[in-house]
């Protein structure tokens, strides 16, 4: 393949930018934002690596000496990299499969000096990959995080631009951000220390978040607000439940009452049995009613 870099530096870009839109069915980047790669990155890297591919992978093919690309074949995107005569195959390992399951896994060699995370967008992967990789970038590297307009990910953006680790360089095409890697100590992977970060000791960011929490929770408590007309049919409900209780409660009264006067009416009756006059009358009543019969 013929060192497009090496003859015109100008030209490669122009090649690369004018592909097809269609070029993969993944998106794509702007002839300024590779303009931007090309111009903080440099064109003589050592080793970068990449989330996601496209364009950004023909120019890294060729300003990079060994660039690893973490990828799916997301709407044959990969495939149509692979095939373009712009691709420096050469230069570049692909590690296909989801980054969240290869990076992890992947043990890196060498510092890198540059970084550019395009991958899955949504919630956690961005951090997940920013977590894989922030410990390899080498002082001086360039990082680079894509769609900084998707909340997932302009979360990400908000911490770094607080971060002593990274100097922010710029955003273009307002969705493309750039850092620098300062010489700050990498932050532990593997410890807490959430009260070192800036982001966290923000007094605007804390102040944010307890109003929006309070919010939140007033939300949640506060009574509903009913219309007049619904209101009063729930008083209606109320008044009609209330009759149906009082009536329930002198059916109750009644079958007390009854069931004292037929107790009582019971305890006569057993008296009255067990009295000598109804014990003497017993012969005189058999013979009437025998009469009575005839």
């Amino acid at each position: 393949m013929i060192d497009i870099v090496a003859q015109n530096k100008a030209l490669l870009i122009e090649k690369i930018s004018a592909l097809p839109r269609d070029f993969h069915g993944s998106g794509s980047v702007s002839k300024k934002a590779l303009e931007a790669i090309f111009a903080n990155c440099g064109e003589d890297i050592e080793h970068s690596m990449e989330t996601g591919t496209g364009r950004t992978t023909l120019l890294f093919s060729h300003i990079s000496k060994n660039h690893k690309v973490f990828t799916v074949n997301n709407k044959n995107s990969l495939a149509a990299v692979k095939d373009c005569f712009l691709f420096k195959s050469e230069n570049v390992e692909i590690i296909e499969g989801p980054s969240q399951q290869n990076l992890p896994a992947h043990q890196f060699q060498y510092k890198l000096n540059a970084v550019l995370l395009d991958g899955p967008h949504a919630y956690p992967f961005p951090d997940v990959e920013y977590y894989c990789i922030y410990r390899h970038i080498a002082k001086d590297g360039i990082f680079i995080i894509d769609d900084i307009q998707i909340p997932s990910i302009y979360n990400l953006y908000r911490f770094l631009r607080e971060e002593d680790m990274f100097e922010f360089i710029e955003v273009v095409d307002g969705k493309m951000a750039f850092f620098r890697r300062t010489g700050a100590p990498t932050f532990n992977p593997f410890g807490e220390g959430w009260n070192l970060q800036k982001y966290n000791l923000n007094k605007e960011n804390v102040k944010s978040v307890k109003a929006s929490l309070k919010k939140q929770s007033n939300v949640t408590c506060e009574s509903p607000k009913l219309s007049k007309e619904v209101l009063a049919e729930l008083a209606e409900k109320n008044r009609l439940l209330d009759e149906k209780e009082n009536q329930l409660a002198r059916k109750e009264k009644l079958l007390v009452e009854n069931g004292i006067r037929l107790a009582e009416k019971d305890r006569n009756i057993k008296a009255l049995m067990s009295s000598w006059s109804w014990k003497i009358t017993v012969p005189l009543r058999a013979a009437y009613s025998i009469l009575k019969r005839k």
